[in-house]
């Protein structure tokens, strides 16, 4: 799966660089933080979730790396910052579990489905 969402962008970049005209591709990397049952405050997930997708809607990235990331935090997202489809897998078994069954941290690529698509056709 790394691989395939490698060789994904790696063909994204080389199409964009040999275009006609110059194409612009946004660009966003973003470390959530998992959610902590410690956390308190502004450093909890429901305190910054609504912070991180009006961050996402104001940038308009076309390709986003998310790192940390929890399956609620990745719906959430998907909530306030519709439009993107998910390249990436839970990291213990590729699939949606993480180091701990309980966690189920995700490291993540979303973009906006045509950019992807322009770059396969």
């Amino acid at each position: 799966m790394v691989v395939k969402v490698i060789t994904v962008v790696l063909e994204l970049v080389l199409s964009i660089g040999y275009a006609a005209e110059p194409a612009a591709l946004r660009v966003l990397t973003y470390n959530l933080r998992y959610i902590n049952p410690g956390d308190k405050g502004d450093r909890t997930w429901a305190a910054r979730r609504d912070l991180v997708g009006e961050m996402i809607v104001k940038d308009r990235p076309d390709i986003i790396g998310l790192q940390e990331a929890l399956r609620p935090m990745l719906d959430d997202l998907g909530e306030l910052a519709p439009g993107f489809v998910e390249i990436g897998s839970g990291r213990e078994d590729g699939v949606a579990q993480g180091e701990k069954e309980e966690w189920r941290l995700w490291n993540v690529i979303i973009h906006r489905p045509t950019i992807i698509e322009s770059s396969i056709s």
